[in-house]
C-alpha cells in the first residue's frame, strides 16, 4: 500500500535530529564571504559586484529554504517529544 500525497511522511526522532543537524550545518556553510568578494572587486575593475550580488541573493534564498525546513522539523520534533 502506498502513501497518498495528502498523508505526511512520518520520521523517527533520530531521523529528525540528524536532519536538523545537517540543516544547521548547511545554513552556516551557505553564508557569503563578503570580505573576500570585496577584495575581488579590485582586480576585476569593478565588475565583480554583479557576480557578488547574484551569489548573495542565491545564498539568501537557499538559507531561507533551509530555515523553513528547519522550522518544520523543529515543530514535528516537539510533537514527538
Amino acid at each position: 500500500m502506498s502513501l497518498s500525497a495528502s498523508e505526511p511522511q512520518k520520521y523517527t526522532l533520530e531521523e529528525i535530529e540528524l536532519e536538523i543537524a545537517e540543516l544547521k550545518k548547511k545554513i552556516i556553510l551557505s553564508k557569503v564571504n563578503h570580505h573576500m568578494h570585496l577584495h575581488l572587486c579590485i582586480p576585476s575593475f569593478g565588475l565583480w559586484p554583479i557576480v557578488w550580488g547574484y551569489i548573495t541573493v542565491a545564498a539568501k534564498i537557499e538559507r531561507n529554504k533551509y530555515k523553513k525546513r528547519l522550522n518544520e522539523l523543529t515543530k514535528e520534533k516537539e510533537l514527538l517529544v
